[in-house]
């Protein structure tokens, strides 16, 4: 089982201090993977429903920090050497895919093949009709997109004729690091998002979901697998969720509470299938942050071993 950590580029904690010194937590304390949203604004008034909340509300308030994805990245990369650096997701539709695919290629050439590419159609109208992109159309422009991306990067000469986007007579050199591309984990809890990893996608990256539910998603998985012909068994399984250590047993849910609570929590997860783990921080301030990563790796995840 691998472990992360997300998301370092939304909300109080996106402060040059905090996310220097929580890159250097887990890099300190061989953490696998830190991990950045993707929101390039917010809004004041927000009628989209949040899939990731029970009442359907995004849970940050529009003054709070938002540092865009892939400049986000590249300085993570440049501040580490061995964490795996991840977007989950990026909101394929937001950017050109041309622009994109070689933006990635450049973070992967950098880091040293680092990179992990968590893709999703985007949930927030009020964004697209900021960027002007048509909301309605974000799903047919994801798939497009993914192939544009995959065309670039195994083809130093790609060209591509579809509905958005057609290109030929060019030339992307270098290719990526990692080969045959960076992996592409396609997000989401919704059957589409699992149909889309697993006829696009190296990985599938639900949220949020407890135990029992996930238990429910893996079985729709497992069926849509079988439906597209596909051996589940090659998509690699990941999961976030928020994760909290305390000094109390009384107050457990899944992935908060005392050491030994979280890691029978992991083990559950880990045998209905899930092999990388990203924690979201439920955390306000720098110091809690990075006790945050220090208790899991002292605390939590030797008791995994």
């Amino acid at each position: 089982m691998r472990f992360g950590f997300h998301a370092l580029n939304l909300g109080p904690i996106a402060t040059l201090a905090s996310i220097q010194h929580v890159l250097a937590a887990c890099e300190h304390h061989k953490i696998d993977s830190i991990w950045t949203g993707d929101h390039i604004i917010n809004a004041d008034q927000i009628g989209s429903t949040y899939p990731y909340s029970p009442t359907g509300k995004f849970p940050l308030p529009p003054e709070e920090p938002i540092l865009e994805p892939l400049t986000f990245m590249g300085y993570a990369a440049a501040r580490t050497t061995t964490v795996q650096i991840g977007v989950s997701v990026l909101i394929v539709p937001y950017r050109n895919p041309v622009v994109t695919a070689r933006a990635l290629t450049t973070l992967d050439f950098l880091s040293q093949g680092r990179i992990i590419v968590g893709i999703g159609s985007g949930w927030m109208k009020e964004e697209f009709d900021a960027l002007g992109v048509p909301f309605a159309e974000r799903g047919a422009q994801t798939d497009e997109f993914i192939q544009i991306f995959k065309a670039i990067w195994t083809n130093p000469r790609p060209q591509f004729s579809g509905k958005y986007h057609q290109f030929s007579g060019i030339t992307a050199y270098p290719q990526p690091v990692q080969r045959p591309y960076p992996p592409i984990w396609v997000g989401g809890n919704s059957k589409r998002a699992m149909r889309r990893a697993l006829e696009l996608g190296d990985g599938w990256q639900p949220g949020w979901s407890k135990p029992d539910q996930f238990a429910q998603e893996m079985q729709d998985f497992y069926r849509i697998a079988d439906r597209l012909g596909r051996d589940p068994k090659t998509v690699e399984i990941s999961l976030i969720r928020p994760m909290q250590i305390l000094d109390r047993a009384d107050a457990h849910r899944p992935l908060i509470g005392t050491p030994e609570q979280i890691a029978a929590d992991i083990r559950e997860y880990q045998r209905l299938g899930v092999s990388h783990l990203v924690f979201a921080f439920r955390t306000s301030t720098m110091a809690e942050t990075v006790e945050t990563v220090e208790r899991f790796a002292t605390q939590v995840r030797p008791l995994l071993q």
